[in-house]
C-alpha cells in the first residue's frame, strides 16, 4: 500500500495523494481460466484435428490448360 500510495504522489504532483480503497476482484482468475480452457482446447486440436472430416479434392483442379470455349 505504501508503494501505491508513492507512485499516486509521483503520477498527480501531489505529495499528499492516498489510496483510499485498495480492493481486489475475480477478474484476473476469470481471464487465468478462460487462457486454460483456449490451451486445453488447441492441445486437443493437435491431438485429434487428424481424425476430423477433411475437404475433399472434387472441386480442385488438376493444374492442366483448359480450351477456351469460344462464343
Amino acid at each position: 500500500r505504501g508503494a501505491l500510495e508513492q507512485k499516486a504522489a509521483e503520477a498527480s504532483g501531489d505529495t499528499s495523494a492516498t489510496v483510499a480503497a485498495l480492493s481486489h476482484t475475480a477478474w484476473p482468475y476469470v481471464a487465468a481460466a478462460g487462457g486454460l480452457l483456449i490451451l486445453l482446447a488447441g492441445v486437443l486440436a493437435l491431438r485429434y484435428g487428424r481424425l476430423w472430416p477433411a475437404m475433399s479434392g472434387r472441386y480442385e483442379r488438376d493444374g492442366t490448360p483448359r480450351p477456351r470455349r469460344r462464343p
